[in-house]
């Protein structure tokens, strides 16, 4: 199986999990999907789908470890993955502006929240007050989107807040997933 893909910001690349080594690991291929490399050699049973930097150097992953999985980077096929101190408990995961944070969502605290973490690590920082799950930061990094636990029925709506600060948002109601483009939310 081939799933979870990310393109590269430049639209040459996919970054994907694979399981065709017999464990989930993170694989590159051009664009048209040939020329597949595996990046990864961690025979972990499950990482968390890949999530290329806004350069398109790095590529940022989820791997299970002793305080629960933590967000890791790789710059290479075959590179040894970096740790982000800081990033235990870690889900979704998503880069901020610039390469210079990782948003991601867990459930340290009584609910699931989305949480910061500077890229090259450190205290971690609660962003949603009220439930937060599955962030995704706006291209200009005004905005932070993530998915909110709806009292009905237990759908997802989509709430947005203003980055660095800001009031919550409700954006729309009952969404499943969601993707944000330059101008645009699919």
């Amino acid at each position: 199986w081939s799933y979870e893909p990310d393109w590269s910001p430049q639209g040459d690349r996919i970054a994907f999990l694979s399981d065709r080594t017999g464990y989930g690991e993170i694989w590159v291929a051009g664009a048209d999907g040939r020329n597949a490399r595996q990046w990864t050699f961690l025979k972990q049973p499950r990482l968390g789908a890949p999530r290329w930097s806004p350069d398109g150097r790095r590529i940022a992953f989820t791997a299970p470890g002793a305080r629960g999985s933590s967000i890791f980077h790789i710059d290479a096929p075959g590179a040894v993955p970096r740790l982000v101190p800081g990033s235990e408990q870690s889900g979704y995961l998503e880069w901020g502006p610039g390469g210079r944070a990782f948003y991601f969502s867990s459930n340290r605290g009584s609910r699931v929240e989305v949480w910061m973490v500077p890229a090259e690590g450190g205290a971690a920082v609660q962003v949603t007050g009220s439930g937060g799950r599955v962030p995704a930061v706006t291209p200009d990094g005004r905005y932070l989107y993530f998915l909110k636990l709806a009292s009905v029925d237990g759908r997802n709506d989509l709430w947005r807040k203003p980055l660095p600060q800001g009031a919550e948002e409700k954006v729309e109601d009952f969404v499943d997933a969601y993707s944000l483009a330059d101008n645009a939310i699919a």
